[in-house]
C-alpha cells in the first residue's frame, strides 16, 4: 500500500511541475530551435565538406533546402501525429521525456479499484486530468516536431545519397524519390535518431541508464530527481 501511495504522489507532484503554461512554451520553443538550428549546421558542415573529396558521408548546401522541403511535406503528416497522441495519450514512438515508470498510478486497475465503481471512476478521470498537459500537450508538441524532425532528415539524407551516386537527370531525380519512398533500415535509424535529438529524448548511456533505472525502483527518489534522461540530454 505504501509504496502505491508513493507512485501516485510522485506522479501527481511531477505532473503539477510541468502542467504549467511556461512549461510548455519552453518545451515548444527548445525543439523549435533545436530544429531550426539543423539548418545553419548543415551549411557549415557543406561549406567545411567542399575542401574534402567526395564520400557518402559529405554534406551540400543544397541538402538544407532538402531538409527544408521536408520539414514542409511532412507537416500535415506531423500535424495529424500531435492530434492522435493528445487524443490518446500515447506517445509517438513510444518515447516520451516523463522518465517514468510507464504504469499509471493515478488508475483503478493500478489501485485495484472495480473500474465501474464511482470511486474508480472519480479515479480514473482526476488521473486523465492530472497527466493531460504532460501526456496530451507535451506528448503531442513532441509528436509533432518529431514527424517534422524525421522528415526533415529522410530528405536530407535522400539528397546526399543521390548527390553521392554518381548519377545525373532522370536518373538522380527517380533515385532520390525512390530513397525518399523506400527508405533504407539504416537511413530509418538515422530519421529516429534525429527526431529524438531535437526532442532531447535520446536514450541515455550505460552510467546514465544505470542511475535512471536506481530511480525508478525507488518512486521516493523521484522528489529529489524528478528528470534525468530530459537535462541530460539538454547538457550534452
Amino acid at each position: 500500500i505504501a509504496r502505491k501511495g508513493t507512485k501516485v504522489f510522485v506522479e501527481n507532484f511531477i505532473s503539477s511541475i510541468l502542467s504549467g503554461v511556461k512549461t510548455q512554451i519552453v518545451n515548444a520553443s527548445g525543439a523549435a530551435l533545436r530544429l531550426g538550428m539543423d539548418t545553419p549546421d548543415t551549411l557549415v558542415a557543406a561549406t567545411l565538406g567542399a575542401m574534402r573529396p567526395n564520400t557518402q558521408e559529405k554534406v551540400y548546401a543544397d541538402e538544407a533546402m532538402a531538409k527544408i522541403f521536408g520539414m514542409v511535406n511532412g507537416f500535415q503528416d506531423a500535424i495529424q501525429t500531435g492530434w492522435k497522441v493528445a487524443k490518446t495519450a500515447e506517445p509517438y514512438g513510444g518515447i516520451d521525456k516523463l522518465d517514468m515508470m510507464h504504469e499509471k498510478a493515478i488508475s483503478s486497475s493500478y489501485l485495484g479499484i472495480p473500474k465501474d465503481s464511482l470511486t474508480g471512476k472519480i479515479v480514473d478521470t482526476y488521473g486523465t486530468i492530472v497527466r493531460a498537459p504532460l501526456e496530451r500537450v507535451m506528448g503531442g508538441v513532441d509528436g509533432f516536431f518529431k514527424v517534422i524532425g524525421e522528415r526533415s532528415q529522410l530528405a536530407g539524407i535522400a539528397y546526399r545519397r543521390a548527390a553521392n551516386s554518381g548519377l545525373e537527370g532522370e536518373d538522380a531525380t527517380k533515385y532520390l524519390n525512390d530513397l525518399m519512398q523506400n527508405p533504407t533500415p539504416d537511413m530509418i535509424k538515422e530519421m529516429e535518431d534525429f527526431g529524438l535529438d531535437i526532442t532531447f529524448q535520446k536514450p541515455l548511456g550505460e552510467t546514465g541508464q544505470a542511475f535512471q533505472n536506481v530511480v525508478n525502483k525507488a518512486p521516493a527518489l523521484k522528489i529529489f530527481v524528478p528528470f534525468i534522461k530530459t537535462p541530460t540530454n539538454l547538457m550534452k
